[in-house]
């Protein structure tokens, strides 16, 4: 799915990133941040994460406003947070 980009990033261009992010919806429009530092062993940013946010390889920054395509990582506990009748009590986390 795409969502709005909510922050800068720049990376080299010969490089495809995936970033650990967080999904909102504000009044219907699906909005994405990432969870913070994005270091191999920041674990605090994995268990934040809901989502991932996959930079092309030709891109090499991002500004508020983009749209990017990102992946979800638990579809039902998004489902959950979009429509309160499949609540299961549970917020956006995987765990």
């Amino acid at each position: 799915m795409e969502a709005v980009f909510q922050e800068n990033f720049s990376k080299r261009a010969d490089r495809r990133h995936f970033l650990r992010g967080i999904l909102t919806r504000e009044d219907g429009v699906f909005k994405v941040r990432m969870t913070g530092d994005q270091g191999s062993g920041i674990l605090t940013s994995m268990v934040k994460a809901n989502c991932l946010i996959d930079v092309p390889t030709e891109v090499e920054r991002l500004n508020p406003g983009d749209l990017v395509a990102v992946q979800l990582l638990s579809g039902e506990a998004w489902l959950a947070q979009a429509d309160p009748r499949h609540s299961s009590g549970q917020g956006l986390s995987c765990c």
